[in-house]
């Protein structure tokens, strides 16, 4: 093709593209139609409940053309209804659902590409934390908004670290600093039996993903390739093998279920002076230990300096294609419920956690040294990577390999050489299944 023509077919192109953009701004938009959708969230009651009503009405207020129905669903509701639904091809134009899979519905073709109706809009999407907006990509496209999100900090209790003669502004930054301090807040009474240890040991708080993410471990390469076996797991693994020692395995164990027995986790009421824990933990403390004096931190990292982490999953918004109407009205929806106006209500009004880093600028959150910490954590979470073959893989395969190590039943080499293994055949298996 000559230089002319290849002139011509990008001006074609261009003009398609404009024109596609502008159908998509335009759909929907007649002030003698009147488009319904559905849209499925997760707040079947409550304070939640009541601020998206409003929201929705609000919507509608300023989008006469648009009615939206709405359904709140309980957390086990999401999957009972949801996962046929989308099977069905019967799921609602929008719907808020687990932010860690959406990857998943995409690769099934169960929901929408949103690239063009992101570039038609001219939607900055660089305004969410930056991993809840990896969840939402699948082959370098968008097929989700993210929405509400969590992420995991250290909660260390003040009081504790007065009397052991700890500045209770000054929280551990490195891991070998939460051994340190851990030895001092180790007490035991007059019969040597504990009655305060310095550290949560609970496997789902010092997850493995989470520990070798502050070691500096990956799980994966750049392409696509499992890598649990690296020195950096290695170290983290034998980290917390120490650290369970020094905290006492039998002594926590004997905190851990004296104090569930009542309901309650040994932070709240006072025998664990440190955890992690994620952000709604917060409002757990606010009804059952109003009083108890606590501040927030990152999680510590091998240096204190380098790979500050966390681990985060949460909640996205995906669509589903009705009709071109319908879809435009959904994303419109979907812009208002992840603007900054919005958010901020839910954040204010809720606690919630929300994937807009903007909310986070609002004076009165600045205030609140929480809130900080917990914007700041935001940027350094991460969630697990997407792996098609399969999506389990940190339950399944790190998890169980990683708790035997911890158990004793097998070294952490052994333990981590067999992660590895079993993840590379878990894939060769899928590709002969599926003939790839």
């Amino acid at each position: 093709m000559n230089n002319l023509g290849k002139q011509l077919k990008r001006i074609v192109s261009l003009c398609l593209a404009v024109a596609m953009l502008l159908t998509l701004c335009s759909v929907a938009l007649a002030d003698d139609e009147v488009v319904e959708i559905d849209f499925w969230h997760h707040y079947p009651s409550g304070t939640g409940a009541e601020i998206m009503t409003e929201v929705l009405n609000d919507f509608m207020a300023t989008h006469p053309n648009i009615k939206v129905n709405e359904l709140g669903l309980g957390l086990g509701e999401q999957g009972e209804k949801l996962v046929p639904a989308l099977v069905a091809g019967t799921a609602p134009d929008i719907m808020v659902y687990d932010l860690a899979t959406v990857q998943e519905r995409a690769m099934k073709g169960q929901t929408m590409c949103l690239d063009d109706y992101v570039a038609a809009s001219g939607m900055d999407t660089s305004v969410f934390f930056p991993a809840t907006l990896d969840c939402c990509t699948y082959d370098g496209k968008l097929y989700g908004l993210p929405y509400m999100t969590d992420t995991r900090v250290l909660f260390y209790n003040k009081d504790h670290f007065r009397a052991a003669g700890l500045d209770p502004e000054n929280p551990p930054k490195t891991w070998d600093e939460v051994l340190e301090y851990t030895k001092k807040l180790n007490l035991t009474d007059e019969n040597g039996e504990p009655t305060q240890v310095g550290f949560s040991t609970v496997w789902w708080e010092i997850a493995p993903w989470t520990m070798g993410w502050t070691f500096g471990a990956d799980y994966w390469d750049a392409d696509g390739n499992p890598t649990l076996d690296t020195p950096e797991m290695l170290e983290a693994l034998n980290y917390v093998k120490e650290l369970t020692a020094v905290v006492g395995e039998d002594a926590f164990q004997k905190l851990y279920d004296a104090s569930m027995a009542t309901g309650v986790s040994p932070f709240t009421n006072g025998t664990v002076s440190m955890c992690i824990q994620f952000n709604g933990y917060c409002s757990t403390l606010k009804t059952y230990a109003p009083d108890l004096d606590y501040g927030v931190a990152l999680i510590p990292t091998k240096d204190g300096v380098n790979n500050k982490s966390s681990w985060g999953a949460g909640y996205g918004l995906e669509f589903t294609y009705k009709n071109d109407a319908r879809t435009q009205a959904a994303f419109e929806l979907g812009q208002y419920l992840v603007s900054t106006e919005v958010a901020t209500k839910f954040l204010l009004g809720n606690s919630e956690y929300v994937c807009n880093m903007e909310v986070y600028e609002n004076p009165q959150i600045q205030s609140d040294p929480i809130w900080q910490v917990l914007a700041e954590s935001g940027k350094y979470t991460r969630m697990h990577h997407f792996c098609p073959e399969l999506p389990t893989w940190p339950n399944t395969i790190l998890l169980p390999e990683w708790q035997a190590a911890l158990l004793g039943t097998k070294t952490p080499e052994e333990a981590l050489a067999d992660a590895q293994t079993n993840m590379l055949q878990e894939i060769e298996n899928y590709h002969l299944i599926n003939g790839d």
